[in-house]
């Protein structure tokens, strides 16, 4: 657990009861700190000592050093306002972790898309003889981490940069941007500029330009390096990394290269540690192969940015998707719908996502949940056997957030392989 001495006699005032900030509660009572909690859905606060809890307007505010807010909570929450007008900073588990002096190098990997598997990868490379650990929006939460390791990889999001001023790191990375998150940011300024202050006193600055919001970041920072998928000089043939397909997946493996190359891990190794890399449950995983279709896991798509990643990594496409639509929704995707044979949707999105197919000629049907979808999808495909086409490919890419009907994106993956488990050859 990481030890956060300078805490120590301070009060701080922590809003929302997940679990960064149950972790951060942890850290702050093993030093001696005081702390007040408070959490909206009341049930969260079974369990604390009544003696803790202080709703906003009970709050003693004169002696609250900080409000460490989850960081899902949005910036119009009226906690926000009080802080802001007593002058108490608003900051999150990530800002108290940075506080605490790191002994490790920490790396920071923030975008729309891609951010867990880069991470992943990343502390994949470095823990061949067991000296990284990752955390963050991946993981562990960062509070809970060890507090002393060679290396820290964290996943960073939007939301949780936006409240981590004192975070230095000593290689930051920022793969792309494409609009996400727009209902709490409030606009596409904002979610930018959020993710460029991973860039605040970084060490190496690692950035893709191969989108133009990303590239507007480049060209502010002096010193940063580029990475580009089209660059005529990749240091790697990715048909070697046989379980890591598709131009997202080049960009992914490219910034994990540079990020270890910055840290001078040798091109051997790391060319040897990627071909062992697994993946990540719910990014693109292989679930299972049935009579030669194969069944695609891509749960954490839950934008259309990260669904067309998936819809070009693949052919003769039987598209599973829906759930919570997102601003944007399907818009975007172009010629990436030629590959698609059918789609079936699902969840709250389904009747947008019916009519955005039927109006640009892809043969869709509609479900309410995911199990009907899943099984017709099954049986057409099955049926497609043997066709001139080329084999089939089931992919469950939701291009949605989950929470009409899940808890979170985990959660869903897992019902569609536990749905594919069940399934008849």
């Amino acid at each position: 657990m990481i030890k956060l001495e300078f805490a120590k006699n301070k009060t701080y005032y922590i809003v929302g009861l997940g679990k960064s900030n149950r972790a951060a509660i942890k850290a702050l009572k093993a030093v001696g700190a005081e702390i007040r909690i408070w959490d909206d859905n009341v049930d969260n606060l079974k369990g604390f000592d009544d003696a803790l809890v202080r709703e906003p307007s009970k709050t003693p505010w004169s002696k609250i050093r900080s409000v460490v807010m989850a960081p899902g909570i949005p910036p119009n929450h009226e906690i926000i306002d009080i802080a802001n007008e007593k002058g108490v900073p608003v900051i999150c588990d990530v800002d108290l972790y940075a506080q605490s002096q790191p002994k490790s190098k920490v790396i920071g990997i923030t975008g729309t898309n891609g951010k867990s598997t880069v991470t992943a990868l990343i502390n994949h490379i470095l823990n061949f003889d067991e000296k990284s650990q990752m955390g963050g929006n991946i993981g562990e939460p960062v509070l809970s981490l060890k507090n002393r390791m060679h290396y820290t990889v964290l996943e960073l999001s939007s939301y949780q940069l936006d409240r981590s001023p004192s975070l230095k790191c000593d290689v930051a990375v920022l793969l792309n941007i494409t609009p996400d998150h727009l209902e709490w940011h409030g606009s596409m300024d904002d979610y930018v500029q959020a993710k460029s202050k991973i860039f605040n006193n970084a060490d190496t600055k690692i950035i893709s330009t191969d989108d133009e919001y990303s590239k507007s970041i480049f060209d502010m920072h002096e010193g940063a390096r580029q990475l580009s998928v089209y660059s005529d000089d990749l240091p790697f043939n990715q048909s070697d990394f046989t379980r890591l397909k598709g131009g997202h997946n080049l960009q992914n493996i490219l910034a994990a290269y540079e990020v270890c190359r910055a840290l001078d891990v040798e091109h051997d190794v790391i060319i040897e540690r990627i071909k062992t890399f697994e993946g990540l449950a719910h990014r693109q995983h292989l679930s299972c192969v049935i009579n030669g279709i194969a069944y695609i896991n891509d749960s954490k798509a839950t934008n259309g940015e990260a669904a067309k990643q998936a819809l070009r990594a693949y052919k003769n496409i039987f598209w599973i998707c829906g759930g919570q639509a997102k601003d944007g929704g399907l818009e975007g995707l172009g010629q990436d719908l030629e590959t698609v044979q059918k789609a079936y949707v699902f969840g709250n999105a389904r009747a947008e996502f019916e009519t955005y197919f039927k109006n640009r000629g892809v043969e869709c049907t509609s479900f309410e949940i995911l199990d009907e979808a899943v099984e017709h999808a099954h049986i057409d495909a099955q049926n497609m056997r043997g066709e001139p086409t080329g084999a089939p490919t089931i992919l469950f890419s939701p291009a949605c957030a989950s929470f009409d009907q899940y808890k979170n994106f985990e959660m869903r993956g897992d019902h569609f392989v536990n749905l594919v488990e069940g399934l008849e050859g």
